[in-house]
C-alpha cells in the first residue's frame, strides 16, 4: 500500500530523460508514514477457530484436576454417604453455612450472563468516518494529506521540501509539526529514511534543478497529548523531600562478604557430591546474579583474584582448598571437579554469560599463575570447550603480547590441545580450532624469537599434533591461493599483457610451491568470477565463450599435462552445476577447449569413461555423449584410414623394389611412430597384429572387403564355469495391469511362462536346469555345455529370442479371449559361476527372493483389494515388518495360513528333464515341473544327475496325473 502511494504521488510529473547525472541538480524532499497500529487483535477465521478448540481441548485432556473440580467430586460423595445414611450432618454447626462447587459454578453462571462483550464495530465505523482514529480497530491505518498537484486534488503522504542546514530527520519532525501542530505525538522508528522515490520534472517545468529525491521516514501515533502555550506557566515541583523506601535502596556491593560466606560453605563439605549441593542450594540464598565473576574466581583460583593474577589476602580465611588450582593434577579428579561447574551452570542458566566473561579475564593473568596452576587450567578449559561449558572464541584472549613473549601463552594452547585430542580425538579439536577462528592464526602465538615454519612444525609435532601441522600447511596453502587469484584479478585489472600475467603467476607458484593442477583451478576459478552473466540462461552460454576465448592463453599455459586438464575438466563441471545458468553450456565449453587444444582427446574420454564427479553426472554425460562418440569414431576412423594410407603408398613403392609383406607394415608403422601424428602415437602398437591380419587379407584374398569380419569382437566365455542366462521382463508392471492379470499371482502369465521356458529347454539340450518367478527365467547350461562354440551373443540372442517369441505365440493357449494388444521384452544376461557351490548358492539366492516377494506381495495386495486400502496406505502398513509381522497380518485379518498358499508362489518353478509314464507300457524324456526347495541338500540329492550329467532318472508325480503344462508340452 505504502508504494501504491508512493507511485500515485508521482504519476503525474513522472517523464524518463537521460542527462549527463554529473551536472544534474536534485531537489530534495522528505516524506512521513504515519501509521496508527491495531488496537484489538483480527478476528479468527473458522479454520484458526476450530485449532484454538482443539489445542484447548487437548490441553484440558492432558492436564491434572483443578481444586473446584476435586472439590465438586468430594461434595458428590458427601452428598450420597447423606443419602445412604452413613454420614453425619451438624444441621446447628458451620456446615450449613459451606458453599458447595455447585454453588460456585451457579454464581459464576450467573456473573457471565451479565457480561457483554462490546462491539468490534465503533460508531465512525457505521458512519463511514474517514478521519477517525476510532474505526477499523483490528487494521493499520495510514495518514494521507490532500494536495494539488497540476490542478488535481489527490492524496498524498505528508511531505515538504529539506531546508539547508536540517538533517533529513529534523525536516520529518517540522512536517509533522507544521501540519499537525503540537497535539499528535509520534514516535520515528530511526535516524535513517525507510524509503526512497527519485523523479524527473517535465522538460516545461524545470527551472534551477530536474527533478526531485523523496526520503520517507516511518512513524507510529502513539496519542494526542496537550500542547502548552510558551506563554503559560508552567508548574514548578514542590514540597518535602520523601524518604527512599527500603526495597528501592541499592545494596551495597560486598564482594568480600560474598567469598567469606562461600567459603565457609565449601569448607564444610566433605566431597565432591556436597560441595555441588552446596552450590546448589546457596544459590537461593547467594546474589549469584550479582557476584557471579566472584563466584567463578572462587572455584577456579580459591579466592578472589586481583590484577595480575594473585589472590586477594583481605579477611580470616581468604582462600579455600576446593577449588581447581587445588585439585589434582590427574584427568579423573579433572573430570570431576568440571562436573560441579557444569551443573552449576545448568542451574543458573543466566551464569554461562557471567562464566565466558570470566574465563576471558582469568586467561589474562594465567602469567600470574603457577606452572602446575597453569597445567591445570589449560586441562580444565579443554573439558569445558570439550563439552560447551566455554566458546572456543574465548582463546583469543591469549594473544597478548605478554603472554606470548615469554611462551606462556603457547605453553598453555599446547596443554590445553593435547588434552582436548585425548579426550574427544582430533575431528573436535581441529572443529574448536575453527569455532575459535584459530586455525590461521596459530603462528602468532610463537615468540617472535622463534616464529618460524620449521619451529612450529617442531614444537606441535614433540607433543604429537601432527594433524594441526597439517591443518597450519593447509591454511598456508589456501592463503597462497588467495593471494595468487587476487594478484591474477590485479594484473588482470591493471592491464598487464598475458604473457606477463602468466610468466607472473608461475613464479608465485612456484614460490608457494603450488603443483599445475590446482594452478588451472585457481585460474579457471578467478576468470569466470571476472565475468557479468546474462541471468537468461540462453544468452550465458555464447557470452561465457567469448570470455573464455579472450583469456584462452591462459588456460593453454597451465595444461601441460593429463592430470591438470583431468582437473580443469572437473571444475568445469563443479561449476556448471554450482550455477544452473551453465549447466547446458558445459558442453558447448569442452568443444571449445577441444578446438583450442586446451585438453586432448585422452582426458576427455578419461572423464568420460571413469574420472567424472558425481555432481550433474547423468546430465552432462548425457550431454556429451554425441561428441564422445564422434570422438571415439573420429580417433578411430584417422588412425585406421592413416595406417592404410601409409601401408598402401610403401606397398606400391616396393612394387619396383620388392619387399615382404611383412617389411612393408613394419616400414609403414616405423613411419607413423616417427611421425607427428597427434592420435597414433600413443596407441599405434595395440594395432599392429590386427592390421596386419587385416591388410594382409585386403591386399592378398580373392575381396579386398573380406578383412572387415576382423572386426568382429571374440567373445567365447570361459571354460569349465556354468553358464546361467538371466531373462527378466522389461516394465511388466505396467504390462500386467495392461492385461489385467490377478493380483498377487496370475497362475495363466506363470503358466505361460513355464511353457515358454519349456520351449527353451527343448531346443537347447544342454540346459539342465531351469527357475523360473514373477517375471523372471534362469536357464542353466552345463559347466561342459559347447553350444555356439561359447560364444555369448549367440547364446544370450537364442536363448532371449526363442522364448520371448515362445511368450508370444502360445499367448492364445493361456489367456484364451484376452488378447495381447503389444509384444512383451525382455532383457538378458550372461553370468559364469566357476564352481558348483557358486551355482547352487545363485539359485538359493532366488528362491530367497521369490519368498520374499511373494509374501509381501500377498500381504499388500490383500490390504488393497480386501481391506479396501490405498496403495500408499498398504505400502505404509508394511513398511518396517518383518515375516512374522506379514504372516500375522494375513492369518489375524484375511485368515490366510501363508504355508497353504500354493508352492509354486511360494517357491517358484524349477524345470527338469525327467523321464515319465505316458501310460502303462510307455515312458517318455520330457520337461516336467517341480515346485520344491532348491536351498536344502535334500534336492541336490534326490536329483544328483544334474551335476553330473547324467541320463535322466525317471520322476513319478504326487498324484499321478501329468500337470497341465506337461500336457500341453506333449501335445506340441
Amino acid at each position: 500500500m505504502f508504494r501504491n502511494l508512493v507511485t500515485k504521488a508521482f504519476a503525474y510529473n513522472i517523464r524518463r530523460a537521460s542527462t549527463n547525472s554529473s551536472k544534474e541538480l536534485w531537489d530534495l524532499h522528505v516524506g512521513v508514514l504515519i501509521e496508527r497500529l491495531p488496537i484489538i487483535s483480527k478476528k479468527l477465521t473458522n479454520f484458526e477457530a476450530d485449532v484454538m478448540n482443539t489445542l484447548r481441548q487437548i490441553e484440558f485432556e492432558n492436564s491434572l484436576k483443578s481444586d473446584h473440580e476435586v472439590k465438586k467430586e468430594k461434595d458428590k460423595l458427601q452428598q450420597e454417604l447423606i443419602k445412604a445414611g452413613t454420614y453425619e450432618v451438624d444441621l446447628d454447626g458451620d456446615s450449613r453455612n459451606l458453599q458447595t462447587a455447585q454453588d460456585m459454578e451457579d454464581l459464576s453462571q450467573q456473573e457471565v450472563s451479565k457480561f457483554q462483550y462490546a462491539s468490534r464495530e465503533t460508531e465512525d465505523d457505521k458512519k463511514g468516518n474517514l478521519k477517525s482514529l476510532n474505526r477499523n480497530l483490528d487494521d493499520t491505518l495510514m495518514l494521507v494529506c490532500a494536495e494539488k498537484i497540476d490542478k488535481n486534488e489527490i492524496l498524498l503522504l505528508p511531505q515538504a521540501k529539506w531546508i539547508e542546514g536540517e538533517t533529513l530527520k529534523e525536516t520529518a519532525e517540522r512536517i509533522v509539526r507544521d501540519k499537525f501542530g503540537c497535539n499528535l505525538n509520534v514516535q520515528f522508528y530511526g535516524n535513517a529514511p525507510c524509503g526512497f522515490y527519485k523523479q524527473k520534472y517535465k522538460t516545461e517545468n524545470r527551472k534551477n534543478s530536474v527533478g526531485s529525491k523523496v526520503f520517507f521516514y516511518r512513524a507510529v501515533y502513539k496519542s494526542v497529548i496537550y500542547c502548552m502555550s510558551q506563554k503559560a506557566e508552567r508548574p514548578v515541583l514542590q514540597g518535602q523531600r520523601i524518604k527512599t523506601r527500603k526495597r528501592d535502596e541499592k545494596e551495597k556491593y560486598d564482594p568480600t562478604g560474598f567469598r567469606d560466606a562461600v567459603i565457609a560453605g565449601l569448607e564444610k563439605a566433605e566431597d565432591l557430591e556436597q560441595i555441588s549441593k552446596f552450590l546448589d542450594t546457596a544459590g537461593n540464598k547467594l546474589d549469584y546474579r550479582r557476584y557471579g565473576e566472584v563466584l567463578f574466581d572462587i572455584l577456579i583460583a580459591g579466592g578472589l583474584l586481583v590484577p595480575g593474577g594473585s589472590i586477594s589476602q583481605d579477611g580470616e580465611k581468604p582462600y579455600t582448598k576446593a577449588c581447581i588450582f587445588a585439585a589434582s593434577e590427574e584427568m579423573e579428579s579433572m573430570r570431576e571437579q568440571e562436573q560441579i561447574l557444569i551443573k552449576l551452570v545448568r542451574r543458573y542458566k543466566y551464569l554461562e554469560k557471567m562464566f565466558e566473561e570470566e574465563m576471558k579475564k582469568v586467561l589474562v593473568f594465567i602469567k600470574g599463575f603457577q606452572p602446575i596452576e597453569r597445567v591445570k587450567l589449560a586441562r580444565m578449559t579443554a573439558l569445558w570447550v570439550a563439552s560447551g561449558a566455554v566458546p572456543p572464541i574465548v582463546l583469543a584472549v591469549l594473544n597478548n603480547e605478554h603472554l606470548i613473549k615469554d611462551g606462556v601463552a603457547l605453553e598453555f594452547l599446547l596443554e590445553l590441545f593435547v588434552t582436548l585430542k585425548q579426550e574427544r580425538g582430533i575431528p573436535a579439536l581441529i572443529t574448536a580450532l575453527k569455532k575459535g577462528s584459530l586455525e590461521s592464526r596459530l603462528m602468532e602465538f610463537l615468540p617472535l624469537n622463534k616464529r618460524s615454519e620449521e619451529n612450529f612444525i617442531k614444537i606441535f609435532t614433540d607433543r604429537g599434533l601432527e594433524d594441526i601441522v597439517k591443518l597450519h600447511k593447509a591454511q598456508a596453502s589456501q592463503e597462497a591461493k588467495r593471494e595468487l587469484q587476487s594478484a591474477i584479478i590485479d594484473d588482470i585489472k591493471d592491464g598487464k599483457s598475458h604473457k606477463d600475467i602468466i610468466n607472473d603467476i608461475k613464479e608465485l607458484s612456484e614460490k608457494n610451491i603450488i603443483p599445475e593442477h590446482e594452478v588451472i583451478t585457481i585460474v579457471w576459478t578467478t576468470i569466470m568470477s571476472l565475468g557479468e552473466w546474462n541471468k537468461k540462461e540462453e544468452l550465458v552460454a555464447d557470452q561465457a565463450l567469448r570470455h573464455l576465448k579472450i583469456h584462452a592463453q591462459f588456460f593453454q599455459a597451465f595444461t601441460t599435462n593429463t592430470r591438470s586438464e583431468l582437473a580443469l575438466i572437473l571444475k568445469i563441471q563443479e561449476y556448471c552445476y554450482e550455477n544452473m545458468n551453465f549447466m547446458n553450456s558445459f558442453y558447448k565449453i569442452m568443444v571449445l577447449f577441444y578446438k583450442l587444444e586446451i585438453i586432448s582427446e585422452d582426458s576427455v574420454l578419461k572423464w568420460y569413461r571413469d574420472a567424472h564427479s558425481p555432481k550433474g553426472k547423468m546430465h552432462f554425460l548425457e550431454k556429451m555423449r554425441p561428441f564422445m562418440e564422434w570422438l571415439e569414431k573420429a580417433e578411430e576412423g584417422k588412425l585406421f584410414k592413416f595406417i592404410c594410407q601409409m601401408f598402401h603408398c610403401f606397398w606400391y613403392d616396393d612394387q619396383r623394389n620388392p619387399k615382404t609383406f611383412e617389411e612393408t607394415l613394419k616400414h609403414s608403422f616405423t613411419f607413423i611412430m616417427l611421425s607427428n601424428f597427434r592420435l597414433v602415437n600413443k596407441r599405434v602398437s595395440c594395432f599392429y597384429e590386427t592390421f596386419k591380419k587385416q591388410l594382409h587379407k585386403s591386399v592378398m584374398a580373392n575381396s579386398r572387403y573380406e578383412y572387415v569380419k576382423d572386426f568382429e569382437k571374440d567373445d567365447r566365455i570361459l571354460p569349465n564355469c556354468w553358464i546361467v542366462v538371466r531373462l527378466d521382463g522389461k516394465s511388466f508392471h505396467k504390462f500386467t495391469d495392461a492385461h489385467n492379470f490377478e493380483k498377487p499371482n496370475d497362475m495363466r502369465g506363470i503358466s505361460l511362462m513355464n511353457f515358454a521356458a519349456s520351449c527353451v529347454m527343448k531346443e537347447f539340450n544342454e540346459i539342465i536346469l531351469s527357475y523360473g518367478q514373477s517375471d523372471e527365467y534362469s536357464f542353466v547350461f552345463h559347466r561342459s555345455a559347447a553350444v555356439y562354440n561359447r560364444r555369448e551373443s549367440k547364446i544370450v540372442s537364442n536363448v532371449n529370442s526363442l522364448f520371448t517369441s515362445s511368450f508370444v505365440f502360445y499367448w492364445d493357449r493361456w489367456f484364451g479371449s484376452e488378447k495381447l494388444k503389444y509384444p512383451p521384452s525382455f532383457d538378458a544376461r550372461v553370468v559364469l559361476y566357476p564352481t558348483d557351490e557358486n551355482l547352487k548358492d545363485y539359485l538359493s539366492w532366488r528362491q530367497a527372493d521369490v519368498h520374499i516377494n511373494n509374501l509381501y506381495n500377498t500381504c499388500f495386495w490383500n490390504l488393497v483389494l480386501r481391506k479396501g486400502m490405498k496403495n500408499s496406505e498398504a505400502e505404509e502398513t508394511l513398511r518396517g515388518t518383518v515375516s512374522g509381522d506379514k504372516n500375522e497380518i494375513l492369518f489375524s485379518e484375511f485368515g490366510i495360513n501363508y504355508n497353504n498358499v500354493p508352492a509354486i508362489f511360494r517357491k517358484g518353478t524349477i524345470l527338469l528333464t525327467k523321464q515319465i509314464k505316458i501310460d502303462k507300457s510307455r515312458t517318455k524324456k520330457t520337461i516336467v515341473p517341480i515346485f520344491d526347495d532348491l536351498i536344502k541338500p535334500k534336492f541336490w540329492n534326490e536329483h544328483d544327475e544334474l551335476l553330473e550329467r547324467k541320463n535322466p532318472k525317471f520322476y513319478k508325480f504326487p498324484d499321478d496325473e501329468l500337470p497341465k503344462l506337461v500336457e500341453e508340452f506333449l501335445k506340441i
